[in-house]
């Protein structure tokens, strides 16, 4: 992982090189992350090797604001549709907007818990939901946020 400290008029910040945007279809974009450091150089030395050690040992949390509803749509726009079968495809995206998006939709990607989704599974269950569609419905969030997971180390 690459990283630049940068000075703009006496403000301190901190460019992190993210890698490739996993939404980018061609595979050619890059993302950056800009930090601004309240402090001065040596401080946002110190931030960007913090950042860079939490990245390089899985532990590093993207604080954006992307929920999980915009990131299962741009997963199924990039991902979904040009890499899986077009009933799949269908079948990812009706159990998506169906019972995923109404419930976990506008949850910050990064707030986002396990025990959301098990409530989710539960409800789901209780409402008469067969065990087979949530089966797929918890493979998909899985999948997704697998994908997510790699995106963010890289």
């Amino acid at each position: 992982m690459k990283g630049t400290i940068i000075n703009r008029n006496g403000h301190w910040y901190v460019k992190i090189s993210m890698g490739k945007d996993p939404t980018d279809p061609t595979g050619k974009k890059y993302m950056q992350k800009w930090i601004s450091v309240k402090g001065n150089k040596t401080e946002a030395e110190t931030q960007l090797a913090e950042i860079i050690h939490e990245r390089e040992h899985g532990t590093y949390v993207n604080h954006s604001k992307l929920t999980l509803g915009d990131y299962l749509n741009q997963w199924l726009t990039s991902y979904v549709a040009h890499n899986l079968s077009p009933t799949t495809k269908g079948n990812y995206r009706f159990i998506t907007k169906k019972h995923i998006l109404p419930s976990l939709g506008n949850i910050v990607l990064s707030d986002l818990k396990p025990q959301s989704i098990q409530m989710l599974e539960n409800q789901k269950l209780e409402s008469g939901l067969s065990h087979s569609t949530i089966i797929k419905m918890h493979n998909i969030l899985h999948e997704s946020l697998q994908q997510a997971v790699m995106a963010a180390r890289f």
